[in-house]
């Protein structure tokens, strides 16, 4: 007889634990609109059993005035939250760029790339490796600390011949100096990043 292995799945994981859940976490991320919530509601059903009516003299205030201040206040604040939501989509489509420096063990700067363009956060530990192995001559073998490597959140800047864009840095540190880089040389690369735009010195010169 074949036997026929049964799985079982979840058809509705808003189970009440998950609920629950999510109310204790959203206590303790933040309290403030749950403890004023409970507040409200147990003022509310004390009011209405105990005949106090002091729910009717807040709807003649609410109807007199509040509700011209509240609907303002909601106004504003729809205004605030589209003013983010398009700030932030605006961000998000910005030009990215990368400044990415490569030290020595000692902490010295021997490599630097100024502004290289980036397609996507998620690609600068990637791209800084390829920069720094055609900046040592194609070199496939390079040593870095691989949990030492810096990175900073973007920083909006405006150029005139771009416009606003976001900066990056990333900071590598090498094990061990490539194979083609000199002690106490250090190699730069800009703009338009071609072979010729790579410059190289040593303290002494």
């Amino acid at each position: 007889m074949n036997q026929q292995e049964n799985t079982t799945t979840d058809e509705n994981p808003e189970t009440l634990s998950n609920f629950f859940a999510c109310i204790a976490f959203a206590y303790k991320s933040s309290p403030l609109p749950i403890i004023l919530t409970a507040l409200f509601l147990v003022w509310v059903v004390i009011d209405w059993q105990s005949g106090w009516k002091v729910l009717d003299n807040v709807k003649i205030l609410w109807n007199n005035e509040l509700d011209q201040i509240v609907s303002l206040a909601t106004l504003m604040i729809a205004l605030f939250v589209w003013y983010g939501e398009i700030a932030q989509d605006w961000r998000n489509n910005l030009p990215k760029r990368l400044t990415v420096q490569f030290a020595n063990d000692q902490g010295e700067l021997v490599l630097q790339c100024f502004k290289a363009h980036l397609s996507d956060v998620a690609d600068i530990r990637t791209l800084g490796q390829q920069i720094a192995s055609q900046m040592c001559d194609n070199n496939r073998n390079l040593e870095f600390r691989a949990p030492y490597i810096k990175q900073s959140a973007g920083k909006i800047l405006c150029d005139p011949e771009i416009g606003c864009f976001l900066l990056y840095y990333a900071t590598f540190t090498f094990i061990n100096l490539p194979e083609g880089l000199a002690q106490g040389q250090y190699k730069e690369w800009r703009e338009p990043f071609k072979a010729d735009d790579l410059k190289s010195t040593y303290p002494n010169t």
